[in-house]
């Protein structure tokens, strides 16, 4: 899987992301209001990253927007090693390691689930 990167900007790629809307009913909108958390899967944040897919890349960038400034996106360590991983070698152009460690030090205030047998 090599996934193009470019056109990228903002510190995770995502400030003033203005790309055109896929069909408002195929993904469920974050609101402001929501008060529960939601977890996101690592394809959210790689598809954010992906130029070669813009109607994935619109749709992601938008719903992590909303989640940032609802403040209920929720994440994992296994979704920010999963990210780091896929970002740096199999996306072309990837990210180099120190650009996806700053995205993976933005992510961290999402406080990041650990993974263990309780969580299970």
């Amino acid at each position: 899987m090599r996934r193009n990167t470019s056109g990228q900007n903002g510190a995770f790629g995502l400030a003033n992301l203005k790309l055109s809307k896929l069909k408002e009913k195929s993904i469920p909108r974050a609101t402001a209001f929501m008060s529960d958390s939601i977890f996101v899967d690592t394809n959210i944040f790689l598809y954010a990253r992906d130029s070669s897919e813009p109607e994935k890349q619109a749709v992601a960038g938008e719903r992590l927007d909303e989640l940032w400034e609802s403040r209920s996106g929720r994440i994992s360590a296994q979704v920010l090693n999963e990210y780091f991983v896929n970002v740096t070698r199999k996306l072309d152009p990837g990210l180099s390691p120190e650009e996806a460690w700053d995205d993976v030090e933005t992510l961290s205030v999402w406080d990041p689930l650990a993974i263990d047998m309780p969580l299970l």
